[in-house]
């Protein structure tokens, strides 16, 4: 074989030269998460991390169907997305639409636990009958527990479910907030707008309506207000925020009796299920 020219040999090593600085640096940019996006050029980009309780739940991003949850799997990664708002929503039959506008920022992962809240929550009326439709059968012996838990004063007899890992639940002027205790090495994803912006509070409550209670319950917060009655709230500073009323009646408030929520209501106690 006729030996390269010294010229040719020159002008491969120029090629070769050429092509590592083109590949190296395209390399490294793209291991650094730098993508080019039609709309947004090259951008840096994110990730949205979310969790999902229950399987069979559909996840759209954007209103476009990205995932649903298994059995085995109750989490979706979503990458290589550019640094904007997305709407994140959640569906499974029986339970309320959660929605949740997250902020993905480059190089960062956003990440969220969707609160599925049950569309049909029924209070059945504890008694100490035979069941009817709507009640409940309970013994003489948990009805006096029931009542002596309701004498109690609200903090001492729900303090288990005021805090909650790094977070804490209080009634401050009427309104319920959640604050972060910062036991933890940095906040918890529900109190940052956006991964880089992060408060220690969030305003699980600020109606015009007064707060009496409030309590951890079910992955969210479980609230007595003197006008309204009985809710329940998702923890979380991002719009927008899933809640519902349970037991819309005003002058109704409730304990958390081993791991149950009930209701006392007119001299009445109530079971409140499915949630």
């Amino acid at each position: 074989m006729k030996p390269l020219s010294p010229r040719r040999r020159r002008l491969y090593l120029i090629a070769l030269f050429a092509l590592f600085c083109a590949v190296v640096p395209a390399a490294f940019l793209y291991a650094a998460g730098w993508r080019y996006k039609p709309g947004f050029g090259i951008v840096r980009t994110g990730g949205i991390f979310v969790s999902v309780p229950y399987s069979g739940a559909t996840i759209s991003l954007d209103g476009a169907v990205v995932g649903e949850s298994g059995f085995l799997n109750h989490r979706l990664y979503l990458s290589d997305l550019a640094p904007s708002a997305y709407t994140v929503r959640v569906e499974e039959q029986g339970y309320r639409t959660w929605d949740k506008t997250l902020i993905v920022e480059p190089s960062l992962v956003t990440d969220a636990q969707a609160l599925l809240i049950p569309t049909s929550t029924p209070a059945l009326r504890l008694t100490l009958s035979p069941a009817a439709t709507g009640t409940e059968q309970i013994s003489a012996g948990q009805l006096t527990g029931i009542r002596a838990t309701f004498n109690e004063s609200f903090a001492s007899s729900s303090v288990d479910s005021l805090v909650e890992g790094s977070m804490a639940v209080s009634v401050e002027h009427g309104d319920v907030l959640v604050r972060w205790l910062g036991t933890s090495e940095r906040e918890p994803s529900v109190f940052c707008g956006r991964p880089s912006y992060c408060v220690d509070a969030i305003p699980v409550e600020r109606s015009p309506e007064t707060a009496l209670s409030a309590a951890f319950y079910g992955g969210g917060v479980v609230y007595a207000t003197r006008e309204g009655g009985i809710y329940f709230s998702e923890v979380d500073m991002r719009p927008s925020v899933s809640s519902a009323a349970l037991f819309p009646h005003a002058g109704a408030t409730f304990r958390i009796v081993q791991g149950q929520i009930i209701i006392k209501y007119n001299g009445s106690y109530y079971h409140l299920t499915g949630i």
